[in-house]
């Protein structure tokens, strides 16, 4: 990967663009990268996926407004 992947960004646009089927995508760039060997961009990939379950599954904590 050749510049940092913002990670939040990352996460929310995947969502906003796939919806339910958002952290299969996000997997299947981690596993590009895995393949092509770009051990960074895994990470990175790995980061978001992460981010994007917790966005998705778990309720945030304390109050919205």
């Amino acid at each position: 990967m050749d510049c940092p992947l913002d990670i939040d960004r990352a996460s929310w646009q995947l969502i906003r663009r796939y919806g339910d089927e958002s952290a299969k995508i996000a997997f299947r760039l981690y596993l590009d990268s895995t393949i092509r060997g770009d051990e960074i961009g895994a990470s990175q990939w790995k980061l978001v996926i992460k981010w994007i379950v917790d966005l998705q599954f778990n309720e945030p904590e304390g109050m919205l407004h």
